[in-house]
């Protein structure tokens, strides 16, 4: 099992390659193509500037991470991706309300967007409001047939997790038939985590835990990993004690 600190790290990494994403193009279209006025982002001056915030995201540094994105922002205003990242530090920060209204603001720019609106969701879960998350990440899977598996069967695992946390076991083991061994996401793995976890079985989570690293890569099993954290289910760095 990969440590904390690198599934934090990878965590970071994968939410800057989503975020990406709130362009027409996919992150793979995005990283091939020059960096041109239609990507800013991709400029030496700004991917070394983006590769700091990172940096002092990762450190926990949210202010300074906060004041360093400030300078990309005066480079490339009024940008989604970069508006996601500030709302994804306010987030790290607990500070909800701004979190939720750079998400906000991130939608009205790019209203086709997948992210932003998943972000906005996530807040629920990350404030432990369950079943408010549990509809709204419900309503977000239905009003988005197209959605890409990997958000889908992310928000499906939240949907699950949200139902444990409510006791609705019925309601999670049909959520769970969602997923199989063969998907290409670790879903199935973690769903039997969260099971196991909710029955206080920390050994036989962790048992699940360590199967979904084996077989997948840090930056697929880094969501899932946080969405345990973010139950109290999982050891959280990021988490203030005050909060556990």
């Amino acid at each position: 099992m990969i440590g904390l600190r690198e599934k934090i790290l990878s965590l970071i990494a994968i939410l800057f390659a989503l975020l990406t994403a709130a362009s027409a193009q996919s992150p793979n279209d995005i990283a091939q193509a020059p960096a041109t006025e239609k990507n800013p982002l991709l400029t030496p001056q700004v991917t070394k500037l983006l590769e700091e915030v990172r940096t002092l995201h990762s450190k926990q540094q949210y202010y300074a991470a906060l004041t360093k994105l400030s300078e990309v922002e005066v480079i490339v205003p009024d940008n989604p991706v970069l508006i996601n990242v500030r709302g994804s530090i306010y987030t790290s920060m607990r500070d909800f309300a701004h979190a939720r209204e750079c998400f906000e603001r991130a939608e009205k720019i790019v209203p086709d967007a997948i992210e932003p609106k998943f972000n906005k969701v996530e807040l629920f879960f990350a404030e432990m409001k369950y079943p408010e998350a549990e509809v709204q990440f419900q309503k977000l899977i239905a009003n988005t047939p197209k959605l890409r598996e990997d958000l889908r069967h992310l928000a499906l695992f939240k949907i699950l997790v949200c139902q444990l946390k409510q006791n609705k076991i019925l309601d999670a083991e049909k959520t769970a038939m969602s997923f199989t061994f063969m998907d290409d996401t670790p879903a199935f793995y973690y769903s039997k985590a969260a099971f196991a976890f909710q029955k206080e079985d920390k050994a036989e989570g962790q048992n699940w835990m360590n199967k979904a690293s084996n077989i997948f890569r840090a930056d697929k099993n880094a969501f899932y990993i946080d969405t345990l954290m973010e139950a109290r289910w999982v050891e959280s760095l990021q988490v203030p004690e005050a909060e556990k």
